[in-house]
């Protein structure tokens, strides 16, 4: 599933590493300026009113830090004060700071705040991912993938930019570069590396990388065949909810592929990825059924 990203990891600064509140309240998870012990906060967790008041009482003890200025900004953004939330991601952004950057990309993107403008977008995109930055650099990729009204699409571009984020560890681009080789997008198809780049993506508990992977464990596309790991992979991804995986669970129980035949397993794994709107996993159950009831 491809899809842009909010933000993830950011770029080491020289801000302070101190630990205070706005940290507590409004850290981004996985960035790299948290200090030690701040994992961050989702957005959905994140309290817009307590991570406001705490950010603020930081930005006047310590103004000029831009780890302060972003993650104030990004308070005011869940609170949909967008024209405080600009502010204090453009003061930081101006200053060169990565996911300020990237976060302002984003505005300019979706439209958030701002009249919505492609090409502004990308110059700040541009900015962060010239810096290292990961997120930039992946959402990149995805422009280049499917282009919009500044870049024109260009698979080379894309794969580019994937390598670059996906090198760091970043799991959305290591799920998309494996899609780019295990369909020849951009690159000559290769699966044996499309399964590295899932593989990277599995270790961090990616769905659609662990449903990837199965496939190519279940075919024999670029590692051996093992019906074993397929269902394992399966069972892990299905389990989080991904439907292709839920079906593919179902064809292996209703097949007895690495398993012992089980039409009731099957009709479960078919049935919950059926209800997100799986075509096929609806197509497989009803089969199921009629034949069931023929007997």
């Amino acid at each position: 599933m491809k899809k842009l990203i909010i933000l993830s990891i950011a770029m080491l600064s020289s801000q302070v590493f101190a630990v205070n509140k706005c940290d507590e309240l409004a850290a981004y998870p996985h960035n790299p300026d948290n200090p030690t012990g701040i994992t961050g906060v989702d957005w959905n967790n994140l309290d817009a009113q307590s991570a406001i008041t705490a950010c603020l009482q930081a930005i006047e003890s310590d103004p000029d830090n831009l780890r302060y200025q972003f993650q104030l900004g990004r308070a005011y953004d869940k609170a949909e004060d967008y024209t405080k939330a600009l502010q204090y991601y453009n003061d930081s952004a101006t200053q060169n700071y990565a996911p300020a950057q990237t976060t302002m990309g984003l505005m300019y993107s979706n439209g958030t705040g701002v009249e919505q403008n492609d090409t502004i977008a990308v110059d700040w995109y541009k900015k962060a991912a010239n810096q290292g930055y990961a997120p930039a650099q992946y959402n990149l990729g995805i422009l280049y993938d499917y282009g919009n009204n500044a870049v024109s699409p260009n698979q080379k571009t894309s794969v580019m930019w994937l390598e670059k984020a996906s090198s760091q560890g970043f799991v959305d681009a290591s799920v998309n570069l494996g899609y780019k080789y295990l369909n020849g997008e951009g690159v000559a198809r290769d699966y044996k590396k499309a399964a590295e780049e899932f593989k990277k993506a599995v270790a961090k508990n990616n769905a659609n990388a662990q449903y990837n992977l199965g496939y190519l464990y279940q075919y024999g596309y670029g590692v051996a065949q093992d019906y074993g790991k397929a269902i394992s992979l399966y069972k892990k991804a299905a389990m989080q909810g991904q439907p292709h995986a839920q079906n593919n669970l179902g064809i292996m129980y209703r097949d007895g592929l690495g398993v012992a035949k089980n039409m009731q397993l099957a009709a479960k794994w078919f049935e919950k990825a059926a209800e997100q709107g799986d075509e096929q996993a609806l197509k497989n159950l009803t089969e199921l059924n009629n034949s069931t009831k023929s007997r």
